[in-house]
């Protein structure tokens, strides 16, 4: 009988690879989920014959076995770890971002059938070449990273039997799949509220380590903002400098005369109101990372919750399609914020 030319080819099956790659249907099943038991050549070579065999393999079957190993592996729910820092600051209990971070994904990881485990990497005895035995012993391969304490950290796992996703940026080696909040938008957000608010001189105070943790976003957005003004509306203050000072930063209030400050430090909303003006009294002030703790205060609501339960999804689905070590291309999702109005900026008029 004649073929019909629209009907798709045959899935080859794993044994028609076998005897392709010339290996057992095992190794090819371990090979095509990136299983670290098998060499890095063996399993490039069977990757290789797989794609040029036309091999897809099915979602559905992939799902169904990855969780049917799972089962074998813990009696429970399959157990994913957040790997979280002690906090300069925060100490023990983390920064507020990075709880939100956990909240939003251990939510996510019930909805899933996963068990979120929180690991505080420099807590106790807690070093990176113990969370590495305990990874490895109790079959941990799904892992969410926490912002790292210091931008520019590296983290030294055995990354190539790891699923793995970081939350915000600035976690850079290795270069991970990352959910992140949408920084620029964030800026955006806070200026276009507070415009509309009747603020025409906004002022930005930030740290330049702030700024690299934000790869830059916030300032080049500022700095696009200020582009777009009419003539006579520029230049806008910036004042970013090493570190936070309340002297400095009166100093620049007194000499720049903004009539809205946008900051992610909550303590300068005191120092604003602690100088002693008429001027200073009525200026509006924005965070750019709210959160519902700060009180009756202006700014984004960055969705820390949201960006924490993406990055969980992002982890499962690498699980589900067997895809372990540090990506060749590796993708950021960005998750946008929400204005929240506060008692510190004013109502939108006629509103």
């Amino acid at each position: 009988m004649p073929t019909d030319p629209a009907r798709k080819p045959a899935r080859p099956t794993l044994r028609e690879l076998a005897r392709l790659a010339d290996v057992s249907h095992v190794t090819v099943s371990l090979a095509l989920r990136n299983d670290p038991r098998i060499t890095p050549a063996t399993r490039r070579r069977v990757q290789a014959v797989a794609k040029r065999a036309g091999y897809q393999p099915d979602p559905h079957v992939a799902e169904l076995m990855g969780r049917l190993r799972a089962g074998r592996r813990h009696a429970g729910a399959v157990v994913l770890a957040y790997l979280d820092f002690v906090h300069a600051h925060y100490g023990a209990k983390g920064s507020p971002t990075a709880r939100r971070f956990h909240a939003g994904a251990a939510a996510r990881a019930a909805q899933l059938g996963y068990k979120l485990e929180r690991f505080l990497v420099g807590a106790g005895d807690l070093t990176m070449e113990r969370l590495r035995g305990i990874l490895k012993t109790r079959g941990i391969r799904g892992v969410l990273v926490a912002p790292t304490t210091h931008p520019g950290d590296e983290l030294a796992l055995d990354w190539e039997r790891l699923a793995a996703v970081a939350c915000g940026r600035s976690l850079t080696a290795p270069a991970l799949h990352r959910v992140c909040n949408h920084q620029a938008h964030t800026m955006q957000l806070v200026l276009d509220a507070l415009t509309a608010r009747g603020y025409r001189r906004c002022g930005i105070y930030l740290t330049e380590g702030i700024c690299a943790r934000v790869e830059q976003a916030w300032p080049a957005t500022y700095l696009h903002h200020r582009h777009t003004l009419p003539r006579e509306a520029r230049p806008l203050p910036m004042l970013i400098r090493p570190e936070w000072n309340r002297a400095e930063f009166t100093a620049w209030f007194r000499a720049e005369r903004p009539d809205a400050v946008v900051t992610i430090y909550p303590p300068v909303l005191g120092w604003l109101r602690g100088i002693r003006t008429v001027r200073a009294k009525e200026t509006g002030f924005a965070l750019l990372d709210w959160s519902a703790d700060m009180g009756d205060v202006a700014g984004v609501d960055q969705s820390a919750e949201a960006v924490g339960a993406a990055a969980l999804e992002l982890v499962a689905a690498q699980l589900t399609q067997h895809e372990y070590g540090v990506p060749h291309r590796p993708k950021t999702i960005l998750i946008e914020g929400v204005w929240r109005d506060g008692a510190t900026a004013r109502s939108v008029p006629g509103v």
